[in-house]
């Protein structure tokens, strides 16, 4: 289906896209939101090769002091 849509709109909606890695050519069955700053931050410090990572959910949840019942 093609729906034309206002300039700004579809200008400012690639904005977002774009910074999400998307494009405007899929179809989305969810809501797109810009990320906060915070998340903004902590992404760009995972893609310059900085943070933490983890092989296993249960190295994360030991990382984070999250007891794990039934484990």
């Amino acid at each position: 289906m093609r729906v034309r849509v206002d300039t700004e709109i579809k200008n400012r909606a690639g904005v977002i896209l774009e910074n999400t890695r998307l494009n405007s050519a899929g179809c989305l069955p969810f809501e797109i939101k810009q990320p906060n700053q915070a998340t903004a931050d902590a992404m760009d410090e995972l893609e310059s090769g900085q943070g933490k990572q983890f092989d296993t959910t249960d190295a994360l949840f030991n990382d984070l002091g999250i007891e794990q019942y039934g484990s």
